[in-house]
């Protein structure tokens, strides 16, 4: 029932159960959901289900409380305008952060993500932008999964068993910015970077991340006509890194890669393509 520009505070303690949000808010005046810390929503099963499942809203921050113990940490769904900042998210089965079914123009930002991936290794990434092409029929009617203009920035994302962020064919023009990053505990038979993108157009800088088990980030080209125009710079890899700081599809689809790219001396090198400024 919450209208536009209502502030719904939690007050500490611990939620028992799987919430669903439907808000719908105007650019204006946003609805806030936030608490302290020590606001836990806690799922109760990583078997099934999400902690925080949002759905079709828009114009809405949840902000500041803890989410765990559930299959799904938090679902955006169907949704515009919605920011997930400074949140907790632990303790989950599969992925912590999914933005879905053309989700657009949202913000992850300041989060803080362990411990994914405790039910299905595969699918225990950090932050998941969109769907991957064979269940689009599922999700977003048999097209393209258009979660586009959706913005990831400064989390810290540590102790996922897949990729700490990945943005899959479909959802375009996205933004992954200054997220601290560690592949601790990655499961190679999971996921092999710390970073994956098969869409077009994302702009990937100021990030820091290391241990992965092959290389930092991977761009791949998926069907005909993902994988195009991304754009890497000024990113920085440390620690274990056996393959590249960032690998790019075989093909030449338009992807960059700045040299100011960092990447420890044990690596095979900033790319497996060229450089370009």
């Amino acid at each position: 029932r919450a209208g536009s520009g209502t502030v719904i505070q939690l007050a500490p303690g611990t939620y028992t159960g799987q919430f669903d949000v439907n808000i719908q808010a105007s650019d204006s005046a946003p609805v806030w959901v936030c608490g302290p810390r020590t606001a836990v929503i806690d799922g109760g099963s990583i078997a099934s289900g999400a902690g925080l499942r949002i759905d079709s809203s828009s114009n809405l921050v949840v902000a500041g409380m803890t989410v765990r113990n559930a299959l799904k940490g938090i679902a955006v769904i169907n949704s515009r305008a919605v920011t997930v900042a400074d949140v907790r998210v632990e303790d989950i089965g599969d992925e912590a952060i999914h933005l879905r079914t053309n989700t657009t123009d949202s913000t992850v930002i300041g989060n803080s993500i362990a411990r994914t991936g405790l039910t299905t290794p595969a699918f225990g990434e950090g932050v998941y932008i969109g769907t991957a092409a064979p269940n689009w029929c599922t999700y977003s009617g048999c097209a393209p999964d258009r979660s586009d203009r959706n913005a990831i920035i400064g989390n810290d994302i540590r102790s996922t068993t897949a990729e700490q962020i990945e943005a899959k064919e479909g959802a375009t023009h996205g933004l992954i910015a200054r997220n601290t990053l560690d592949g601790t505990g990655m499961v190679p038979s999971a996921s092999d970077s710390l970073l994956a993108i098969q869409s077009n157009d994302w702009l990937l800088t100021g990030n820091r991340g290391g241990n992965a088990p092959q290389d930092g980030l991977q761009v791949w080209e998926v069907g005909a006509g993902w994988g195009l125009r991304n754009v890497a710079y000024a990113n920085q890899f440390e620690g274990t890194l056996p393959g590249y700081g960032v690998r790019l599809a075989a093909n030449e689809l338009g992807n960059l890669v700045g040299c100011d790219t960092v990447v420890p001396t044990s690596s095979l090198g900033i790319s497996n393509k060229a450089c370009q400024y």
